[in-house]
């Protein structure tokens, strides 16, 4: 079995509250992102010459696991959503969905676009709402569920051609709500 204290796994995806500036752990050979939910945003420093960056809410931020990185916390405690993935193990990709924009969204394709062409590749999804309500809805799914704020889904075996529809449980949400959608297939 993979163990996060070894760190023999290929990817992990985390939530997790910063309270406190601070140092984040170091992933040698890994490819982080990360995606503040809660919160205005962070300032992260990467170290060396890179200035430091602030980090908006719902906005991906990618880092190398073997940057020195230091959080700050200039507009208070954030949550973040976090994917840390081996380099070269798995293809990935993290996209924000607004559901302000739910309708235009249509339906979203669960499988990852392989980088060498356009065919999609087969593996994982999953699929988080950070805060509010939504009724989400998978391909060969008979009713769509109804998910609250921090509850995710993992869809294991997205094929090219499964979707996933997000509709917005009221207005409040539209306003303010969001689906993170992460796509995994192996490398």
């Amino acid at each position: 079995d993979a163990s996060f204290e070894r760190g023999d796994f290929d990817a992990r995806i985390s939530l997790s509250s910063v309270n406190e500036p601070g140092p984040f752990s170091p992933f040698p050979g890994f490819d982080r992102l990360l995606i503040v939910t809660r919160g205005a945003g962070l300032r992260l420093a990467h170290g060396g010459d890179v200035p430091p960056e602030d980090v908006a809410r719902l906005r991906p931020h990618a880092f190398q696991g073997e940057w020195p990185t230091r959080a700050e916390l200039p507009y208070g405690p954030v949550d973040d959503f976090n994917v840390i993935v081996r380099r070269g193990s798995k293809l990935v990709d993290v996209e924000t969905l607004l559901l302000a924009h739910a309708a235009e969204l249509g339906a979203v394709p669960l499988a990852i676009g392989k980088p060498a062409g356009p065919s999609p590749a087969s593996g994982d999804a999953l699929v988080h709402l950070p805060e509010g309500q939504a009724l989400l809805h998978v391909t060969g799914w008979r009713w769509p569920i109804l998910f609250g704020p921090r509850e995710s889904l993992l869809v294991r075996g997205v094929v090219p051609g499964d979707v996933l529809n997000v509709i917005p449980a009221s207005e409040a949400d539209v306003a303010t709500g969001a689906v993170v959608l992460v796509r995994l297939a192996d490398a």
